[in-house]
């Protein structure tokens, strides 16, 4: 499914502030408010897909044991198999479903208390949910460190032989907020057994460029690009983003001169994004 070197795949763009412009409030547990609202997110990955996105992501980001309990909230299973569902719905069959799986938010010990084991039992729980869901593929994305990253895949790995993403969320120094080198995470990640890895969450695009250039050389699976939308902004307390469609759409294209395989987009992109980006990769084929 992403190892075809032929074609640019593109992926699909943000979830969590398209939500919020859709009424979603700050704070939020996105997947309870999103069973609250399917029409929500029914209608934003139509509009994905209508776009030129070649996949979606379920809205199950943070749909782990840890994630949920800060919320007050119980039902990994439930979770999953209800909103994989409802991207079914969205997207009628046209294109795979992806089950997302983000960090725990546990700080491993001697940072925190959690075990390797502990992050592994988590994941598992989740992953076997997803599997159970019926998701096609698992996307393991805004991961902040190696060690979170690698037991998610080891996770996956132990119930499913589906394809699985990997991308890092990267700063503006072009590491993890743990420090995790993107090119190390390379080395790491393919070995266990991934179809492709990246970066994703990265405002500063011309970075993203600089780092997807660092990893080509080392990249024996395909490669990763889903930055954001320029950087946030603060505009009357909300969070906003200017990159216009057209400049993201640009960078997009750099990046598969540069390597990439895989593109989309995260925070602050919105279908309009997607649909320029495919326009100008589709031009480079």
């Amino acid at each position: 499914m992403f190892r075809d070197n032929s074609k640019v795949f593109i992926l699909d763009g943000a979830t969590g502030t398209e939500l919020m412009k859709r009424g979603m409030p700050g704070g939020a547990c996105p997947e309870k408010w999103v069973l609250e609202n399917p029409s929500a997110i029914i209608e934003l990955q139509r509009a994905y897909v209508d776009a030129g996105s070649m996949c979606v992501y379920a809205p199950t980001f943070g749909a782990n044991r840890e994630r949920l309990r800060s919320h007050g909230l119980t039902g990994v299973r439930e979770y999953c198999r209800d909103l994989v569902a409802l991207s079914r719905e969205a997207v009628q069959g046209r294109v795979p479903v992806g089950g997302d799986m983000s960090s725990t938010c546990l700080q491993l010990a001697p940072f925190g208390t959690a075990e390797f084991s502990d992050l592994i039992d988590i994941f598992t729980e989740q992953a076997e949910a997803l599997v159970e869901a019926g998701a096609d593929f698992f996307a393991i994305e805004t991961q902040m460190s190696l060690p979170e990253a690698r037991a998610a895949v080891m996770a996956v790995r132990s119930v499913s032989d589906k394809p699985v993403l990997v991308s890092l969320a990267c700063g503006d120094n072009g590491r993890t907020v743990m420090g995790t080198d993107p090119v190390a995470g390379l080395l790491s990640i393919q070995a266990l057994g991934a179809d492709a890895y990246g970066v994703n969450c990265c405002s500063d695009l011309g970075l993203l460029g600089r780092i997807i250039s660092s990893m080509r050389p080392y990249a024996a699976i395909p490669l990763i690009a889903k930055p954001n939308a320029g950087h946030p902004e603060s505009d009357g307390g909300k969070t906003v983003y200017h990159l216009p469609p057209e400049d993201f759409a640009a960078a997009g294209a750099e990046y598969v001169s540069l390597g990439a395989g895989l593109i989309g987009g995260c925070c602050g992109t919105a279908p309009e994004h997607i649909e320029a980006l495919a326009r100008a990769c589709a031009a480079l084929q």
